[in-house]
């Protein structure tokens, strides 16, 4: 997806709600922010970075599209949200950690 406030592709993430496990906050994440509800099936990996200083750890999950996608609930974040290729996304993906996740997973031959 395309966030206009950072200027950047990434994937689908965000901040938990009170109460909200790491899977919930995952599928709400999606839907709000490409319009799609989704099945969650498997843990896909994590990254770790800084914010202003905090460790913060994303996780992200491989998903099923279930029916058909909605608005984008969050367009005021989000100025576009399309679905592409590994190939396509591993191109487009501003964040290098995104980029690896995604590298390692469907090929895991390369940087060995």
């Amino acid at each position: 997806m395309h966030r206009l406030r950072y200027n950047d592709w990434s994937l689908p993430k965000g901040k938990p709600e009170p109460g909200e496990t790491p899977e919930q906050t995952a599928v709400r994440e999606v839907r709000e922010e490409t319009g799609q509800d989704v099945e969650l099936l498997d843990l896909f990996g994590e990254t770790r970075y800084l914010v202003q200083q905090t460790p913060k750890v994303v996780r992200f999950w491989r998903m099923r599209p279930v029916g058909t996608a909605g608005p984008v609930e969050d367009a005021n974040e989000v100025s576009e949200a399309a679905w592409f290729s590994i190939s396509g996304a591993l191109e487009l993906l501003t964040y290098p950690s995104e980029r690896e996740l995604l590298a390692r997973r469907f090929f895991p031959t390369q940087g060995e």
